[in-house]
């Protein structure tokens, strides 16, 4: 398993996209322990509650790079559609997503796993929201798009004032 999750009972916030960004892009980038790796599913929370609603569907990108920061132009390893879905009782809602084929990452490869941050698109932020753990906070690991489609100007969430890094985890069989 990887995961960028430093303390599982740390504080949660969350990120989303303003009515103007609604469409693009958030990715994490998780680093193997050893390699080669193979990855087979990715999961994350979903906040639920307030301007948070699982409602939405979205898409989850998959790609890999000997670089420390997300590509431009990444080469797309596996798409997955997410179906929207209606809010549990509770403050968080677990989403697994199974890849169609596995991803094999090589030595000295990273993993980014992207997330399509939909929302109503409206004055009031309402959409998808990724959870983040406030503790243990790293720069270098969580990126915005500031793009609904390549080429892709990422930044550094924490360049924002994003405190905390969102929680995204990726399996192995």
């Amino acid at each position: 398993m990887f995961s960028n999750i430093t303390d599982p009972t740390g504080a949660v916030s969350y990120v989303l996209a303003l009515p103007s960004e609604v469409g693009m892009w958030q990715a994490t980038r998780l680093g193997p322990a050893a390699s080669p790796t193979t990855i087979t599913t990715i999961a994350y929370p979903e906040v639920v509650g307030g301007p948070c609603d699982p409602s939405f569907a979205h898409r989850v990108r998959v790609f890999k790079s000997a670089s420390a920061t997300p590509p431009a132009e990444p080469v797309v390893e596996d798409e997955v559609a997410v179906a929207g879905r209606s809010a549990p009782p509770a403050p968080a809602l677990q989403v697994v997503v199974p890849l169609h084929r596995p991803l094999v990452l090589g030595t000295g490869e990273y993993l980014f796993v992207s997330v399509e941050m939909n929302g109503a698109g409206v004055s009031k932020p309402l959409g998808l929201c990724l959870a983040v753990n406030k503790n243990g906070t790293q720069h270098g690991l969580d990126f915005w798009s500031y793009a609904a489609t390549a080429p892709f100007a990422w930044k550094d969430l924490k360049d924002d004032g994003i405190a905390g890094n969102v929680a995204i985890e990726a399996f192995g069989p």
